[in-house]
């Protein structure tokens, strides 16, 4: 749907959205795609769904762009996005949780499962699992064709493919060396 913000409080955010075909519709911060959080200002256009409830609530909103502007393909790529929602945890696994919206389609959920134990064994951070998640799901959705499910499952050799896209550590003591020649 789409709409325009007749009230906007700076403070939450939160505001109100009449729809073009009438309606009015709350909405409040979690509502509102991450990055489009700073530009939402009374009289901005937008584009949301109704949640369902009793009265309805806007949720996924996002700030349309003036039809002025010219969307370069980067630009949609920028628009589709993925976005961490999150993770869940129960016993050793770990669901880290993403979001795909694209305007004029239903947004996307994505969840990726992994054993924590798979951290400790390469040696890597528990707080680098969303971009672990994130590497994987981009070259997965660049790969796969319409309609194709994306993995799932984190496994060890996506662990190995991740190492592997780190630059090379520093080597220590290389700057001492050549000043000392």
């Amino acid at each position: 749907m789409h709409g325009t913000i007749t009230w906007f409080s700076g403070k939450g955010p939160s505001g109100v959205i009449r729809s073009d075909e009438g309606g009015s519709f709350d909405f409040g911060a979690a509502a509102v795609l991450a990055y489009d959080v700073a530009s939402l200002a009374a009289g901005k256009l937008v584009s949301f769904e109704a949640d369902g409830s009793s009265p309805p609530k806007a949720v996924n909103v996002s700030v349309l762009q003036s039809s002025a502007i010219h969307f370069s393909d980067d630009t949609y790529r920028d628009i589709r996005r993925l976005r961490y929602m999150g993770f869940d945890q129960l016993g050793g696994i770990r669901t880290y949780r993403f979001e795909r919206f694209t305007p004029g389609q239903q947004t996307e959920h994505f969840s990726l499962d992994t054993d924590v134990a798979l951290f400790s064994q390469h040696k890597v951070r528990l707080q680098e699992g969303p971009v672990l998640c994130l590497h994987m799901l981009t070259s997965a959705l660049g790969a796969a064709g319409a309609g194709e499910a994306c993995p799932c499952s984190v496994t060890e050799q996506h662990f190995l493919a991740f190492l592997a896209s780190r630059p090379a550590p520093p080597v220590k003591g290389l700057r001492n060396r050549r000043a000392a020649s």
